[in-house]
């Protein structure tokens, strides 16, 4: 059987999110990073910093936020060197990539991050049925990976221990530690106190 071959993710929308991730992250929250993660039927595109505002995007209709630039001098750059629009809200041009899907682009904002998921159109019902006999693999970072190392060590490892060994903030330890339960990797087992970490997955092979 053959199917129509299409891109799996408009550029368009590639684009515009990675251009949003940029101008709008927040820069004073240290040791933090844009993160990219790729899953077969997605891409998800993670900032670090909330809405400006404080609100969260999920609750919103995105057809009426304004455009507002937290970084007026990273989103002047882009827009004289015409990288990037001088008006009108990025996350609508996000969406215009996906006109003719059903499936839409989502939105995603806490406190400390902002998350655009881009679902992948060639995805389908029939190649999760071809995968169903493989274990997924879940896509983690190098600092995930890490955090995975330490909790089979110590289960019991606090979110201060992990910073410390990770030579990161407090803040951004937790991110990771929410990362990680938002991915199915670990499971929390008892209170924050005297309880411990229960690792789900099967711990990525070491490199040699």
């Amino acid at each position: 059987m053959q199917r129509d071959e299409h891109e799996d993710y408009p550029l368009s929308s590639v684009r515009e999110a990675l251009i949003n991730a940029i101008i709008h992250r927040d820069y004073q929250i240290i040791g933090s990073e844009i993160h990219i993660d790729m899953y077969p039927d997605r891409v998800e595109i993670t900032s670090p910093g909330g809405m400006p505002d404080g609100s969260k995007i999920q609750a919103l209709d995105v057809s009426t936020i304004p455009s507002v630039r937290r970084n007026m001098i990273i989103s002047d750059v882009f827009g004289r060197l015409r990288i990037m629009e001088r008006r009108g809200s990025g996350l609508s041009r996000i969406i215009d990539g996906y006109n003719d899907f059903k499936v839409k682009p989502a939105f995603y904002s806490e406190s400390s991050y902002f998350r655009v998921t881009l679902p992948n159109k060639n995805y389908s019902l029939q190649d999760t049925a071809v995968s169903s006999f493989v274990q997924p693999r879940v896509m983690l970072s190098p600092s995930e990976e890490k955090v995975l190392e330490l909790m089979a060590v110590n289960p019991a490892i606090t979110g201060e221990r992990i910073a410390e060994n990770l030579g990161v903030s407090l803040r951004h330890a937790k991110r990771l530690l929410a990362e990680l339960k938002e991915k199915g990797a670990i499971q929390r087992i008892g209170s924050a106190k005297s309880g411990h970490w229960e690792i789900l997955i099967n711990m990525p092979e070491q490199k040699h």
